[in-house]
């Protein structure tokens, strides 16, 4: 390259400067690149394939500078076999890796590559991330899979769904990076990472049925659910993936069908349209910030949800559960004598139910690597203690003279009856240690005892918490049986009616807010909280000047 140089005082001041002449154009070489995808491993043909106006990043080095060069498709479409076409300078050379999609913001810094998964998708375009290595002097490249799949199919989708929307336990996108010298090709989400990713259904062909394939990064997820939303955000369904699902590279794991009707479930439901929300009352303080939550109620296997909307704020999934809640936000206001509402409408459909014993006929082993054995074993705070002395001591008497694990469960949950009174209502979930001195307590309270007695024997256990349709509360405690599932017990229905038999059963009369206690909240960016029972609401409040409080009051109303 060369350039005209002039100096200011060589120059008469009444003439023109005369301006540098244009650096000659360096010469381009075109490159023309074969690209292959690797195939997928799957249960189901799937094919990931080359699409109109793909591109790809390629890496190249000039003068020890690096930098990600665009390649254009202009051949193989709809195949696993493309060409791909760019400009490289005439000394620039090919250098490491390549990755597919192409991203302004690819870079790479001694072996890690650093990417973007999106957190939104096209449904007629998968942009899985897959890298190849750029072998010196071949312009072939195998591009490998960074990811593996999980394929959903939707059947009977109502034609109002806009959206459909992933959430799991784990990180599923945001800034990503992967040392391209590990053989695992081990991808990891270091940044601005989401555990949701939706995809745009208004640009697939109307349809009652979908096929979705979504790239997630490799492992195992304690935790799935899907959403369909409508053009205005509301929720039309919200079903929750059973289990535990492990996800492998270059694998599609391919989840059981969904039915998305909206429609009228099963026969044997009880329907009710619920408006569920708090009210907050400022009695004359100069509010500055005001932050409210409620539980948001999920289908599940006693209930059905559909048609959720909110009066405000967003919803949260709490990460590694099945429990979600709203949280609004808002600055300066209510003003000193107003009120600020949060609320939640929704269609519930209750199920009624008794587990049939008949059909069980054998006992199974815990499988010690499932997620329900792992999680709901143990300690949780001060309220399930299942080391407490009194709770080691009632269990092993019981235990002694029990057949079996399921004998065992029966035979607490007809103890917790009989031998503690219903106190003490309405004061909210104790320590266990205060339940034991006082004899009792309500039904969490209660719950809390026969949850501990049958984790102390490593049965997993929980408190299901529910708001009942007239406004009460209630809760009562599921346990698992391995290759059965998780079974219904009101301890305190049993306590109320002696001669009733309420182990395994669903009565159907509470809506399901939470399973389980002690969860993080978050309540704004910067502070997050644990809460022990998620069941009506949370409110913090900032304020600067004033003489008074903020009072918050729940309802719930059958529309």
């Amino acid at each position: 390259m060369g350039f005209v140089s002039c100096q200011k005082e060589e120059v008469s001041p009444k003439e023109p400067i005369t301006p540098p002449e244009t650096p000659s154009e360096i010469p381009h070489q075109t490159i023309t690149l074969d690209a292959f995808i690797e195939e997928l491993s799957a249960q189901s043909e799937v094919h990931t394939l080359w699409n109109e106006g793909d591109a790809i990043g390629v890496h190249t080095l000039r003068d020890n500078a690096s930098r990600f060069i665009k390649f254009d498709l202009y051949q193989g479409a709809g195949t696993a076999n493309g060409k791909f076409r760019g400009e490289l300078l005439e000394d620039e050379k090919l250098s490491t890796i390549a990755l597919y999609p192409y991203q302004e913001d690819i870079s790479m810094e001694g072996t890690n590559l650093s990417f973007h998964l999106p957190d939104k998708q096209d449904y007629n375009r998968l942009n899985t991330p897959m890298i190849a290595l750029v072998n010196e002097g071949e312009n072939v490249l195998n591009f490998k899979h960074l990811c593996g799949f999980l394929q959903f199919t939707l059947e009977n989708v109502p034609p109002a769904a806009t959206t459909f929307k992933l959430t799991t336990s784990n990180h599923i996108a945001g800034d990503c990076m992967v040392n391209i010298q590990e053989e695992e090709l081990n991808m990891q989400i270091t940044r601005n990472a989401s555990y949701s990713i939706t995809v745009d259904l208004a640009s697939a062909t109307p349809s009652s049925t979908y096929q979705i394939l979504i790239p997630v990064p490799a492992g195992e997820y304690a935790s799935m659910s899907i959403t369909l939303t409508d053009i205005t955000g509301n929720e039309l369904q919200n079903v929750s993936i059973p289990g535990s699902n492990i996800v492998k590279r270059a694998a599609v794991l391919g989840i059981p069908p969904i039915s998305c009707d909206t429609s009228t479930p099963e026969e044997g439901t009880t329907h009710y349209k619920i408006t569920n929300g708090v009210i907050l009352q400022n009695t004359g303080l100069e509010v500055s910030k005001l932050v409210s939550i409620l539980p948001v109620p999920a289908s599940n296997e006693y209930q059905i949800i559909k048609n959720l909307s909110v009066s405000d704020g967003t919803i949260y999934n709490i990460t590694g559960t099945e429990n979600r809640y709203v949280r609004s936000i808002i600055h300066d206001a209510p003003a000193k004598g107003n009120s600020y509402t949060l609320s939640e409408t929704f269609d519930v459909y209750l199920r009624t139910f008794r587990t049939d014993f008949g059909q069980i006929k054998e006992i199974y082993p815990y499988d010690e690597n499932n997620e329900a054995y792992k999680q709901f074993l143990g300690q949780r705070g001060e309220y399930v203690a299942p080391s407490n002395p009194d709770i080691m001591k009632i269990g092993d008497e019981i235990w002694h003279s029990s057949t079996d694990i399921l004998d065992y469960a029966r035979k607490c949950y007809e103890y917790v009856a009989s031998h503690y009174k219903y106190l003490n209502a309405y004061t909210g979930i104790h320590p266990l240690k205060k339940i034991l001195q006082d004899g009792g307590g309500d039904c969490g309270n209660l719950t809390s005892i026969y949850v501990s007695l049958l984790r102390y024997k490593n049965i997993p256990s929980k408190h299901i918490v529910t708001v009942r349709p007239d406004g009460s509360y209630h809760v009562w405690n599921d346990f698992y049986l391995e290759k059965y599932g998780w079974i219904p017990v009101d301890v305190t229905a049993k306590n109320s009616d002696p001669d009733g038999d309420y182990f395994g059963y669903c009565a159907g009369d509470g809506i399901v807010m939470s399973k389980d206690l002690y969860f993080p909240i978050e309540i704004d960016e910067s502070n997050t909280m644990e809460v022990v029972i998620l069941q009506n609401f949370f409110y913090w409040y900032w304020y600067s000047s004033g003489n008074g409080t903020v009072n918050g009051s729940h309802f719930v109303r059958i529309l």
